[in-house]
């Protein structure tokens, strides 16, 4: 079998018959790429979690014992020590939070995305979400399912034409479905949505986008259980495209 390398230089060698196995093979790549970058950020949010944050919050705990000295310059400087130590804390975990929720793991995608929402709403954007636990979803589904969300409708809040959000997860004897709205009025998938697209049907999964300029996207994603995949594939009937 030949081995298929692709650059920018070679693209205009390769037939159309060609063509569909080179897309098949990028999106391979690809989906291998997004699985190596999770790994990665799954080990360092550990690190920052188990190690990074715990050690320092043990040394706050140690020092702030320490501002009953009698010593009045060793408390003055406690005191300017302190309130760095804890931002420090604080910012760490945010960014372990980001790489990777401690949720998604210890729980579940249901939790996860419930935690998500919490975050987006204080952020200023407005999301629903309706949706329950998912027993026996594999790791990988339910962190692919996660970061489409995140793509889809958690993340949009920087888009200014997007103000309302919307999530739907729930569960059928033939698989898990995932609908994510919201009003913006993008005309058509970011990259990253794109990315995560790719990754998701590498594992199986159905997507169904939806961009409506000026009305707002719907994406639908299911993922069929695996004893069901050589059966019919799962329904999921998407929501009127209309968030608010």
């Amino acid at each position: 079998m030949r081995h298929v390398m692709v650059n920018s230089s070679n693209f205009s060698t390769f037939s159309a018959a060609e063509a569909p196995q080179v897309i098949a093979h990028l999106k391979t790549l690809y989906h291998l790429a997004v699985s190596e970058r999770e790994a990665e950020r799954q080990q360092v949010a550990v690190y920052l979690n188990d190690t990074a944050v715990q050690t320092l919050s043990a040394l706050h705990i140690h020092f702030a014992r320490l501002c009953t000295t009698s010593d009045g310059q060793l408390r003055r400087e406690l005191d300017l020590a302190l309130p760095l130590l804890a931002d420090l804390i604080t910012g760490l975990t945010q960014l372990a939070r980001a790489l990777r929720p401690l949720e998604l793991d210890s729980f579940g995608l249901h939790e996860a995305l419930q935690m998500a929402v919490e975050s987006g709403s204080q952020a200023g954007l407005a999301v629903r979400y309706e949706g329950h636990s998912v027993p026996n979803l594999p790791s990988v589904v339910a962190t692919a399912l996660y970061r489409l969300a995140l793509a889809a409708v958690l993340s949009r809040h920087s888009d200014s034409q997007s103000s309302e959000g919307r999530l739907q997860l729930h569960a059928t004897p033939d698989g898990v479905c995932l609908i994510m709205q919201n009003n913006g009025a993008a005309s058509g998938p970011t990259p990253e949505i794109w990315g995560q697209i790719i990754h998701f049907e590498q594992l199986n999964g159905r997507i169904t986008p939806h961009f409506n300029p000026g009305i707002g996207t719907t994406i639908t994603a299911v993922w069929p259980w695996p004893d069901a995949a050589s059966q019919n594939p799962p329904g999921c009937n998407p929501v009127p495209n209309e968030p608010g």
